[in-house]
């Protein structure tokens, strides 16, 4: 699974924040490669 990283200029974000918007980008990512996955399945196996 890959990391992400968010950074703000200074004083914009707190490190809670930005570790919540990276958790959430992780778990969108997640769920679309999962979906991608899915969706292709079939074809790879014909």
């Amino acid at each position: 699974m890959p990391t992400y990283i968010v950074s703000a200029a200074a004083n914009r974000l707190t490190k809670q924040v930005k570790q919540e918007i990276a958790s959430l980008i992780t778990e969108s990512h997640s769920g679309a490669t999962s979906q991608a996955m899915l969706a292709t399945s079939g074809s790879i196996a014909n």
